[in-house]
């Protein structure tokens, strides 16, 4: 998530006038590239696999950071780490481009969240249980923390 902010602030406010920032754009992009083209290629690729081909060593011993700690039997499990970009840069995108309207802000991050957990739980992505297990409680405390951002808002009128 820091990543995407920093390609975000920098793709905004673009600085030319040192040779450091001209330096800084161009690894902006190359992060870009490499965040935003190369992982989701390597993850979808992943994803189009069949398990005998996911379970060779040539295989296992170029891509199996991306998934040794995920159940790889169903598509949905498969996706799951696309599913993870795409929210945090629709997190961002809230943050970044719906300041003006901050209680749509706040409803739509608590629904992306919601949605989120609702998909954790069908799809259970995890390896073991004690992982699926923080993983749950991670997610309903971020549930409970947007929840609270709710008092902060126009849906709370003022005593």
């Amino acid at each position: 998530m820091p990543v995407t902010i920093s390609i975000m602030l920098n793709y905004r406010n673009p600085l030319f006038s040192t040779f450091g920032e001209v330096i800084s754009f161009l690894g902006t992009i190359g992060l870009t590239l490499l965040v935003y083209v190369w992982l989701p290629y390597l993850i979808i690729k992943i994803a189009v696999q069949s398990p005998e081909s996911l379970s060779t060593p040539s295989f296992k011993h170029k891509y199996a950071f991306l998934y040794e700690d995920l159940k790889l039997e169903t598509l949905e499990q498969k996706l799951y780490q696309i599913i993870f970009l795409l929210r945090r840069l629709v997190l961002i995108w809230i943050a970044f481009d719906l300041h003006e309207v901050g209680s749509i802000q706040i409803i739509l991050v608590v629904m992306l969240n919601l949605f989120w957990l609702i998909y954790k739980v069908s799809c259970d992505p995890m390896r073991t249980n004690q992982d699926k297990t923080m993983d749950i409680i991670v997610e309903i405390f971020t549930m409970i923390m947007c929840y609270h951002l709710l008092i902060f808002s126009n849906w709370v009128t003022d005593i």
